[in-house]
C-alpha cells in the first residue's frame, strides 16, 4: 500500500540515513526519477514538515527533519512494517536473526538509551 507512494519512496531513503544530507541529483540517481519529480516529491515532504532543506554555497541539500514530530511518527510505522516483513520472511523467524535484525526500541530486548 505505501509502496506504491512516490513521498513513501522518497522518505525511505531518508529513513535509511536520517543524519546524510543528499542533493538532489543523488535522490534522482537513487531513485531512478527525473530531477522535476523528485524536486516536486522533496517540496512536498518540506510543506509537511518532514525533510528540510540547506543551502551550502551552490549546491541544494536535502536532510530528514528528525526534530519533528511527524517524522517520528513516520519512521516508527515504516520500521514497524520493516519488522512485520521479516516477521513474515521465513528465514528470519528464528529467534538469534530476528533479534539482530530488528532496530526498533524496545523491541530487540534491550531497553532503549534516554
Amino acid at each position: 500500500m505505501l509502496d506504491k507512494s512516490n513521498a513513501w519512496k522518497t522518505l525511505e531513503l531518508f529513513f535509511k540515513r536520517p543524519r546524510y544530507s543528499f542533493h538532489l541529483r543523488e535522490l534522482c540517481r537513487e531513485l531512478g526519477w527525473s530531477p522535476i519529480k523528485v524536486r516536486s516529491v522533496v517540496l512536498e515532504l518540506k510543506r509537511q514538515n518532514l525533510v528540510s532543506e540547506s543551502r551550502e554555497k551552490n549546491l541544494v541539500l536535502f536532510k530528514s527533519n528528525r526534530d519533528g514530530e511527524q517524522f517520528k511518527r513516520y519512521n516508527m510505522v515504516y520500521n514497524l512494517l520493516k519488522a512485520y516483513e521479516i516477521l513474515l520472511y521465513p528465514p528470519f523467524r528464528t529467534h538469534k536473526v530476528l533479534y539482530s535484525r530488528i532496530r526498533i526500541k524496545g523491541l530487540h530486548g534491550v531497553p532503549p538509551r534516554p
